[in-house]
């Protein structure tokens, strides 16, 4: 994956094939957190790619929850500068709007998803609705389970 995503050993760079093949070595290996860390922000860059205006992009499309999952998994790690703040900037952003109606957030009370907790509604009905329009694909509840399935998987 690193050398994909930095273009290193004569391969070109490409997030996408960066994300083939960090995958699966962050879910079958503790890998460093600082990997851990890099595989979360290419997600997330490839999501900016695709849709450059939106930090909540479509559901069924939304890289989101499984990068701050891995993001979240980093930080219990490292307390670097970068990390931290990072993590922190884009949560406070996710919280600003409902992810499935794009309503503002600012006054109401937002309902979070209890598994991933990367997405935020401004109801239950937008929460239900997008859990049909995709967010049942991007949620990270299915990668929790084949973590937990492998003892790799601690609860964070």
């Amino acid at each position: 994956g690193y050398c994909f995503a930095f273009g290193k050993g004569g391969l070109e760079r490409s997030r996408v094939r960066s994300v083939y093949y960090y995958k699966p070595a962050i879910e079958e290996f503790e890998l460093h957190p600082i990997t851990t860390r890099r595989y979360a922000l290419t997600l997330i860059n490839i999501s900016s790619s695709f849709f450059p205006d939106c930090i909540t992009p479509p559901s069924g499309d939304n890289n989101g929850p499984e990068a701050l999952f891995w993001y979240r998994r980093a930080i219990a790690q490292l307390t670097d500068a970068e990390t931290i703040p990072f993590v922190e900037s884009y949560e406070s952003k996710i919280k600003e709007m409902c992810a499935y109606c794009y309503k503002s957030l600012s006054t109401d009370k937002p309902k979070c998803c209890t598994e991933c907790k990367a997405v935020y509604y401004c109801s239950r009905e937008c929460q239900a609705a997008d859990w049909k329009a995709g967010h049942k694909k991007d949620c990270v509840k299915s990668l929790k389970k084949r973590l937990r399935a492998t003892g790799k998987f601690n609860g964070l």
